[in-house]
C-alpha cells in the first residue's frame, strides 16, 4: 500500500502525482502493472498526521526500492508518502482474536454463573 500523508488527507484533498517504483537491487522486485489506484476508502490520525490509501502494488520479492515522485503537488508543503501493509487486514487481525475473547469471557463468566447456581441449589436441597 502506498498512503499520502498530509494536510488534506483524510477530506481526500490529494494533490495529483506521479509514482515509479523500481527494484534498487536484486532481489527486490514488484509484480509488473501492480501498481494502481486504490478502490476504496481508508484514511487514518496519528497524532496531527492524516493519512489516506491512494496505491496498491504487489511486492514480488522483498528488498530496497527506488521511488520517484512527479507531478504538479508532488511536493506539497508537508505531504509524505508512507509505503507499508494494508491497515484494513491489520485492524481485522486485532479485531478479530478480540471479539473471540469477549465471547470467551462471556461464555466462561455463564458457565461458572451455572455451576455456582448449580451447587447452590443442590446445597439447600441438602440443608445446608
Amino acid at each position: 500500500m502506498v498512503y499520502y500523508e498530509g494536510p488534506g488527507a483524510n477530506s481526500g484533498q490529494i494533490p495529483s502525482f506521479n509514482v515509479r517504483i523500481a527494484p534498487a537491487a536484486p532481489p527486490a522486485a514488484v509484480r509488473r502493472g501492480s501498481l494502481q489506484t486504490y478502490g476504496s476508502s481508508v484514511t487514518y490520525t496519528i497524532g496531527t498526521r492524516q493519512g489516506r490509501a491512494v496505491l496498491t502494488l504487489q511486492v514480488v520479492h522483498p528488498g530496497k526500492f527506488v521511488v520517484q515522485l512527479s507531478g504538479t503537488g508532488a511536493a506539497a508543503a508537508g505531504s509524505d508518502l508512507a509505503f507499508g501493509q494494508s491497515l484494513g487486514g491489520s485492524i481485522v487481525s486485532i479485531v478479530l482474536p478480540t471479539i473471540g475473547l469477549i465471547f470467551l469471557g462471556i461464555a466462561s463468566w455463564i458457565i461458572l454463573f451455572v455451576i455456582r447456581l448449580t451447587r447452590t441449589r443442590r446445597a439447600r436441597a441438602q440443608g445446608y
